[in-house]
Formats: C-alpha cells, structure tokens, sequence
C-alpha cells in the first residue's frame, strides 16, 4: 500500500512536471499549480525536483501569469535544514539566469552605453520577476554576497545583511536599501 502510494505520487510529480515543459500557457499554469503540493512534506527528492524546477522555469518562461505563479509558489515554499543545499542551487540559477538574460539584452540592443535604452518591457519584467525571486529565498535565509552583473531595478534589500556583498556593475534603479548592512571588511 505504501509502494502504491509513492509510486502515485511520483506518477503526479512527473505529471505535474511533464505539464510545465508543454507549449500551451494554461498547461504549464496546471503544472505549476500541482508542482506546488511537492513543496511541502517529507519525501526530499520530490521537493528538491519541484524547487529546481521553479527555479529553472522562471528563467526559461516568457509568459507573465506562469510566471507569476512560480512566484508565488516560491513565496509560499517553508524551507527546511534539509532544503537548504536545494535552495541555494535555486539561487544560483536564479542569478544566473538574471545575469545570462541581461547579457543577452545588451548585446541584442544597437547602444553605445550599456545603460540607455536598456531594456524593453517583458524583457525588464521578467528581469524583476527573476530578482525578486532570488530576494525572496534570501529574505528566506539563502546567503548570497554576489550580486554583480545584475539587473534588479525597484529591488527592496530592506533590512538585508548585505555585508561584504559586491554590486559591481549592477543595474539598481530605484533600489530600496533602507536599514540594510551594507559595511565592508574588504
């Protein structure tokens, strides 16, 4: 019975994670939303897959509304000691595909300075919804120090331990940094 009930979970993990590669927006929505329930409970495996996931596919996904749920699947995610090495690879990708979008984006653009005309909408929107996912799983207690080569405009580092953090090159417009340790020992 309890080999059953493993082997139904797994066959709705693949389910649910099948659904999120699809083409159709409303699939990856559905996949998204059942990706959610592997978010909470003991089976480590299951919940490492559906956090790598979120993090992979906000990278990857054009479309707002997934996005928007990955968002907020991430916000409602309890993280653990045993998720904590998970996390921190999320993160990564996270940065990762903020920077790797960014680069992307200057070198597509005909400017002669990095900073004008930057961007365009969807491509600055999903640059936010990448940032405020990496700010929600520090908020979260992931450590991070590097934050180079991000764009991150409107981004709240309220009240974040930022000590010894770089932000070379970085784009912050309008950044929130109030009561925020940003001290040096460098």
């Amino acid at each position: 019975l309890r080999q059953a009930r493993e082997d139904k979970q797994q066959e709705n993990l693949d389910r649910a994670l099948t659904r999120i590669a699809s083409a159709s927006a409303m699939e990856r929505l559905v996949g998204v939303n059942s990706v959610r329930s592997f978010l909470v409970g003991s089976d480590e495996q299951k919940t490492s897959a559906a956090l790598m996931t979120l993090a992979g596919g906000m990278v990857q996904e054009e479309d707002l509304p997934v996005r928007a749920a990955m968002l907020a699947a991430l916000q409602e995610f309890q993280p653990t000691t045993k998720t904590k090495r998970d996390l921190q690879y999320a993160l990564s990708v996270l940065l990762n595909g903020n920077r790797n979008l960014l680069g992307k984006q200057l070198l597509s653009s005909d400017t002669r300075h990095p900073y004008s005309g930057l961007v365009s909408h969807p491509v600055d929107q999903h640059l936010n919804d990448l940032a405020k996912a990496s700010l929600l799983l520090i908020r979260k207690g992931v450590a991070n120090q590097d934050f180079s080569d991000l764009y991150c405009s409107s981004c709240d580092f309220s009240q974040l331990d930022l000590h010894d953090s770089t932000f070379e090159n970085a784009l912050l417009m309008n950044a929130n940094f109030e009561k925020a340790n940003l001290r040096s020992d460098r």
